[in-house]
């Protein structure tokens, strides 16, 4: 069915339970049923033939609301290695945003964008190097000695030495980077959640960029070049 038919019919289709509503306030159908479930019965109606109509003529898409799909990433993809530099952000190349819903892949880029105003470009090459724009992707290389990732996330924020959000990642370890140990499990626990969340971990990286004199040197996907390839 194209666009236009579809659009049509949905409207003569609410057309038609806005007459309802109004027809059913005739002094010949007050008193047949309850006024309250007469209410709720047809504005339920006009709501759900107000969202078809909506994703019909393209104010919502149709996925918009679809939590059904899953971020996966092929298990055999191929890795850069790292620096092992201390404080430096994961330099694992992911793939491009292989798996990654169109919908979401958009609205993250469009964060990143947001938060680097100056310099978007290199934002978004040294994220999709890092992760692939998977927010909830945990580092493949930046692990401690009980195989547990230490970076996490689109910037893959190494939180053995780094902050997120109100959260003083740092005191959930002994040690930093791959000679770390987790000591507080609780706060390893929330620093993870944390990072996997795109907007705290996009506003974590801006205060390193920041930190770092507004410089990408504290990702390895910048200083081994590999975000090149995604600009």
């Amino acid at each position: 069915m194209s666009f236009r038919i579809r659009r049509k019919v949905t409207i003569e289709r609410f057309k038609r339970w806005a007459r309802w509503f109004f027809d059913l306030r005739r002094p010949r159908y007050v008193g047949s049923f309850p006024k309250f479930k007469r209410f709720v019965t047809v504005m339920f109606l006009l709501t759900v033939d107000a969202y078809v109509l909506a994703i019909n003529i393209n104010l919502i898409p149709e996925h918009a609301f679809d939590l059904s799909e899953k971020r996966v990433f092929a298990q055999e993809a191929r890795w850069d290695g790292g620096s092992g530099r201390e404080g430096a952000e994961d330099t694992s190349v992911m793939p491009d945003n292989q798996g990654i819903p169109v919908l979401e892949s958009e609205r993250i880029e469009s964060m990143i964008r947001a938060t680097f105003p100056e310099d978007q470009r290199t934002a978004l090459a040294i994220a999709k190097a890092e992760s692939g724009l998977d927010p909830e992707h945990p580092s493949t290389t930046d692990k401690m000695k009980d195989g547990r990732p230490f970076s996490m996330g689109l910037f893959q924020i190494n939180l053995s030495v780094q902050k997120i959000d109100s959260l003083d990642c740092p005191k959930a370890f002994k040690g930093t980077d791959y000679g770390s140990i987790v000591v507080d499990e609780a706060l390893y626990a929330a620093c993870v959640a944390y990072a996997k969340d795109p907007v705290r971990n996009t506003a974590a990286a801006r205060g390193i960029y920041e930190r770092r004199g507004r410089s990408w040197t504290a990702w390895g996907a910048f200083t081994n070049g590999s975000f090149k390839r995604f600009l």
